[in-house]
């Protein structure tokens, strides 16, 4: 995971928030990429970027995870909230 967290700010779209943390898809600096982005209202935002397919996953803290799901993938079975078709909250 995370193979190039470069991301490209043109094509960014806000897919929701999730207790003050917005949560973001773009496409990579490299065409064949896709990443997930969260800025947190209170911290420095994170990034990992995969090729597209793949799941990402990423952490705001040792609670709440964010999970983009490829279009051909399925929900995870421990979520917490659905913010978009592809982007899952799962909290432990």
């Amino acid at each position: 995971m995370a193979h190039d967290a470069t991301v490209n700010p043109e094509s960014a779209r806000l897919v929701g928030e999730y207790e003050g943390t917005k949560v973001w898809i773009t496409l990579g600096a490299s065409e064949d990429h896709v990443c997930l982005v969260i800025a947190p209202g209170d911290g420095d935002s994170q990034a990992a970027c995969d090729f597209f397919g793949r799941e990402i996953r990423l952490s705001e803290d040792s609670a709440v995870h964010y999970l983009l799901v490829p279009n051909s993938g399925e929900a995870p079975e421990v979520v917490h909230l659905r913010l978009s078709k592809n982007v899952y909250v799962i909290a432990k």
